[in-house]
């Protein structure tokens, strides 16, 4: 068996010979830890929000990547299960009018570039209701969640007949007795 024997450079020729490979390297994408432009990188995934009863609530990312392709999805389950949300192909998913029936849910996207898919952490939603608004002086206050107005005293029909019949003296009223007294 031959072996054959390479001499080694000068050492005066190892740095530049050094600097050459590694330029060589990464001139053709090996040699370093950037992955290629087009594979997607997520630098800031969507933050948890918090909205007020139908208002509007925008989720966000930032992405390194070109041709990056998104899908925002759902989950109702504390992401034990997720789905996609139609419609919802954007760096930016923007809920118009936040119900009640939405605090509570995750939301994360899914970004597909150059052959390779990265998903976010997920963001959790809230949504609060706006405070009580005062009505007829502090008598009565409305609920924009619910869509009513409550008394501030449970007996003010008892004090407060104007003028209806049926009102027990705790307030109590049958149905058509309070109708009345409503309106």
């Amino acid at each position: 068996m031959t072996r054959m024997l390479f001499p080694l450079p000068h050492p005066r020729w190892c740095a530049p010979l050094l600097a050459c490979a590694v330029g060589l390297l990464s001139a053709c994408g090996g040699g370093g830890s950037s992955p290629p432009s087009d594979t997607p990188s997520i630098t800031v995934g969507p933050a948890a929000a918090t909205a007020k009863a139908g208002g509007s609530v925008t989720f966000s990312i930032q992405v390194v990547g070109s041709g990056l392709v998104f899908q925002w999805q759902l989950s109702l389950d504390q992401g034990a299960t997720w789905a996609d949300i139609a419609g919802a192909t954007a760096a930016e998913y923007v809920i118009a009018a936040a119900d009640l029936t939405l605090s509570g849910t995750w939301y994360r996207v899914r970004v597909s570039g150059g052959g390779q898919t990265v998903t976010s952490d997920p963001a959790k939603l809230v949504v609060a209701c706006s405070p009580l608004a005062p009505r007829m002086n502090g008598r009565a206050f409305y609920d924009a969640c619910l869509d009513v107005t409550w008394l501030a005293d449970a007996n003010l029909a008892a004090t407060l007949p104007l003028g209806v019949a049926g009102i027990g003296a705790d307030g109590s009223m049958p149905w058509t007795s309070a109708v009345a007294w409503v309106q």
